[in-house]
């Protein structure tokens, strides 16, 4: 595994991939200044065939963001026995759920053995800090990145419970309509939302933690692969190859 400080990638080959990230892209087009900021805080990493990313149990301060190629999730260490529960693509979130309820991670994260070159986007969360701190990540950037780790944790329960009715976890889900987990078109960005979007984020996270204790042993649940080809991110990976 090869980490890259993002000062030294040229932005030419840098900003394009960024801008493909919708919460990333929303920074640059209405607050760059905080973007600028989060980078700081961030680093590029390329990774190969059976790298563990995350692993169950552990506990540290990053989350991520997929760039290039597949990932495959596992709900606990992997050995030959484990099922993989999940795949990750680009553009894809992962590991914040952990950070927001500083927990230790509930579930296994590692490169296909057909990988071999997957580019990560790694974000440290400390910055964050506390939820009503603002001195370093700002009230609207961390009310939307909190939105975007509601939209996504829901949208992945929501497959879920399409392939599965009759999940218990399905059924739980049947009590919350979409509008639960999505703030209201006139609510505006207020510490009061964001500690509304930080509840949601916690239920949410417990259902998928849920999700991931039981996938393993349902063997009617079928993973969909993730194929995704940007040049762009091609580019940047070759790059970073080159860098090694």
């Amino acid at each position: 595994m090869h980490s890259f400080a993002i000062n030294k990638v040229p932005q030419q080959k840098l900003l394009p991939v960024l801008q493909k990230i919708p919460f990333f892209k929303k920074l640059l087009d209405e607050t760059p200044l905080q973007c600028r900021t989060l980078l700081e805080y961030s680093r590029l990493i390329l990774t190969g065939a059976g790298e563990e990313v995350i692993k169950k149990g552990e506990f540290d301060s990053w989350f991520y963001f997929v760039l290039k190629g597949q990932l495959e999730v596992y709900p606990q260490q992997v050995s030959d026995k484990t099922k993989v529960i999940g795949y990750l693509g680009p553009g894809e979130l992962f590991g914040a759920l952990a950070m927001i309820g500083d927990v230790e991670r509930n579930a296994t994260v590692i490169v296909p053995q057909e990988e071999d070159k997957v580019l990560l986007l790694g974000v440290d969360f400390s910055p964050f800090d506390e939820l009503e701190n603002f001195s370093i990540i700002h009230l609207e950037t961390k009310h939307a990145f909190y939105e975007m780790v509601v939209n996504i944790t829901w949208q992945r329960l929501s497959n879920y419970r399409e392939k599965l009715p009759e999940h218990s976890v399905s059924k739980k889900l049947a009590h919350f309509a979409p509008a639960d987990f999505s703030p209201a078109d006139n609510e505006s960005c207020s510490l009061e939302s964001l500690k509304k979007l930080s509840v949601k984020v916690l239920e949410l996270s417990e259902m998928l933690a849920e999700w991931n204790i039981s996938l393993e042993s349902l063997n009617a649940f079928e993973c969909e692969h993730v194929n995704v080809k940007c040049d762009l991110v091609d580019d940047l990976t070759n790059f970073l190859w080159g860098k090694r």
